[in-house]
């Protein structure tokens, strides 16, 4: 009945869309589906897809977002479909082969996934997301061989990649028990195997039209946990079996926090609770009695009793989750180490060090905003940020930080090398410790310029691009030297000639945010979009909805009095298309990279 209703719309929509379209380019159309898309408003973004098909039946990209738009509607069948189109039109487009094999997935028809999957890595050789997808399916199929090269290639691209750690190790260890099945044929009626990622969003790849269709693009690693799912085809006669001791597969390593991860360093924790996960190998079921914890050299009860043992049918992989309470020592180091007991045998995981220092982090502000010729508001946007942060400081126990270093740099003293200067000397100026928050607020004017995103300085001269203007990628590379979080928000406002450049610095920001750890960054547009400042916000709209949400406590959606880095990212994005589709009658949608901080609180409302 639902799918019913979603169509009768879709139709409802589409005969308005039609009379509409009659005074629009079929481009328009495909621009207000992406916004729609945007918005996650599917039905009607299918509705001017269609339109924008029946004008121009033979633009591959049309097809392309159209499936993807069903794909979020979860219409699988009208999703392959749609792909399927658009590669007769475009068979060399990565993005398109991924996402009809995702769509197999999806469909279960894991066999047939393989085939547009390798084709993608074929266009390009580093498409993480494919080889993931790819190797896991292998995986389930009980053919071991061929996903440890797949796996291997993850590792080279990501060296971070845990799921591809987990992968790998347990292929090896059946490649050394002599087990690979390649033979196996999948059955598509299993309904205990899902996809690598079942939040369609984190896999729907898109497709941007472009003239050069055999240029790979760049992917974006996934962060998200890829759990390594059991064989698609076990025989009962196989699973009953009882194992000798002797031959008993047992092991276990971490997930998170992996002490890989830190090349010998601790792991930093943000209060007394942290969440633990492991993968537990073993060829018969684990029960929690199994597994005991050693905190600091003893063994440890948790006071929360949460612990969780996992597995898939069928499988021999156990997720172990925990949460642990951290004690005060003197060094402020904690160790942890998990054991598995299994009759005789004991195996434990490697030590995991953990540093925890009860004292509030610091917060640290730069607010960056220049005053050029054919904007008002860029240096206004800067104070007004800066202002923000004036009253979050404090030894109160209400206080999320114990101190608060706010600097400004704006209108004409915000010139292309003091802020250079200023991000490269901040870490010999202040004492910042892997606890604290960094936030660089920037407004200004933005462009590319041999392929670099560039920030202008306020003595920004076009004759001297490079000099009179600040890559974003010395930004990052300053930023990095800093070892704490960091959320960069940029209100980088662009000129009517300096359009066709925003797709080229959305993907130059994601690019190097993906390249570096511990980044956020959150854009005041997204592809293809300007951004606006009017005199009826006194602000760029992106500042302005910023302003309320903080100040005003707009963004605080669970009444808390508290506002996290994403509660900010949701109530911005909502509300900045609201303010310029009023004002301006255009299109602004803000846009995050690689959010790292989640849910990481930063901002305390004042009573």
């Amino acid at each position: 009945m639902k799918k019913a209703i979603q169509y009768f719309l879709i139709v409802v929509t589409l005969s308005f869309s039609t009379l509409v379209s009659m005074a629009q380019t079929p481009n328009q159309l495909f621009e207000e589906a992406r916004t729609s898309f945007t918005m996650m408003d599917y039905v009607s973004a299918i509705a001017k897809l269609d339109a924008a098909i029946e004008s121009s039946p033979n633009q591959s990209y049309y097809y392309h977002f159209r499936g993807m738009s069903y794909f979020m509607m979860k219409d699988y069948p009208s999703a392959s479909k749609d792909y399927r189109k658009a590669l007769e039109l475009n068979p060399n487009e990565a993005t398109t082969q991924y996402s009809l094999g995702l769509c197999e997935m999806m469909n279960r028809n894991y066999a047939a996934a393989i085939a547009p999957l390798s084709k993608a890595i074929e266009l390009n050789p580093n498409y993480a997301k494919a080889y993931q997808d790819r190797a896991d399916i292998y995986m389930n199929l009980g053919d071991y061989e061929k996903a440890k090269p797949d796996y291997e290639k993850l590792l080279s691209i990501n060296p971070n990649n845990f799921s591809a750690k987990d992968g790998l190790e347990i292929a090896e260890m059946y490649l050394s028990n002599g087990d690979n099945n390649p033979a196996i044929t999948p059955n598509t009626n299993q309904n205990n195997t899902q996809p690598t990622n079942t939040n369609p969003a984190t896999n729907v790849a898109e497709v941007k039209p472009t003239t050069n269709t055999k240029e790979p693009t760049k992917e974006v690693i996934p962060t998200t946990e890829n759990p390594v799912i059991g064989k698609l085809n076990t025989t009962p006669e196989e699973e009953t079996t009882p194992t000798d001791p002797i031959d008993e597969r047992l092991a276990i390593f971490w997930i998170s926090p992996d002490p890989d991860e830190f090349d010998g360093k601790s792991f930093v924790a943000e209060s007394d609770i942290i969440d633990i996960k492991l993968k537990a190998l073993s060829t018969t079921p684990l029960e929690e009695n199994q597994f005991s914890i050693v905190l600091n050299g003893q063994d440890y009860a948790p006071k929360f009793n949460e612990i969780q043992i996992r597995s898939k049918q069928n499988s021999s992989t156990f997720t172990y989750t925990n949460r642990i309470k951290l004690k005060e020592t003197p060094n402020h180091i904690n160790t942890l180490q998990i054991k598995l007991t299994k009759g005789t045998q004991v195996v434990a995981s490697t030590t995991l060090q953990i540093f925890y220092n009860p004292a509030k982090p610091n917060l640290h502000v730069i607010s960056i905003g220049t005053k050029p010729l054919n904007l008002k508001y860029p240096d206004k946007d800067a104070k007004d940020f800066a202002d923000l942060f004036a009253n979050q400081a404090g030894s109160s126990d209400q206080q999320l930080f114990g101190q608060v270093h706010v600097k400004s740099l704006v209108g004409e003293a915000a010139t292309s090398s003091e802020i250079q200067g200023l991000l490269e000397e901040y870490k010999f100026t202040h004492d910042v410790s892997p606890r604290d928050l960094l936030i660089v607020f920037l407004s200004s004017h933005g462009f590319m310029y041999n392929e670099e995103f560039r920030i202008q300085g306020n003595e920004y001269d076009p004759r001297r691009k490079r000099t009179t203007s600040v890559s974003y990628n010395s930004i990052i590379r300053n930023l990095n030297d800093m070892e704490c979080k960091k959320l960069v928000m940029i209100d980088a406002c662009q000129s009517g000639g300096a359009k066709a450049s925003t797709e080229e610095i959305y993907e130059a920001i994601a690019e190097l945010n993906q390249a570096q750890n511990g980044i956020t960054t959150i854009t005041s547009s997204s592809k293809d979009q300007l951004s606006y400042e009017d005199t009826t916000w006194e602000n760029g709209a992106f500042t302005e909805a910023i302003i309320n949400g903080l100040q005003n406590a707009q963004a605080d959606e669970n009444k808390d009095d508290i506002i996290s880095v994403q509660e900010l990212f949701d109530y911005v994005r909502m509300q900045v298309p609201q303010m310029v589709r009023k004002v301006k009658n255009e299109i602004q949608t803000p846009n995050i990279t690689s959010n790292e901080l989640g849910d990481l609180p930063f901002y305390l409302i004042q009573k």
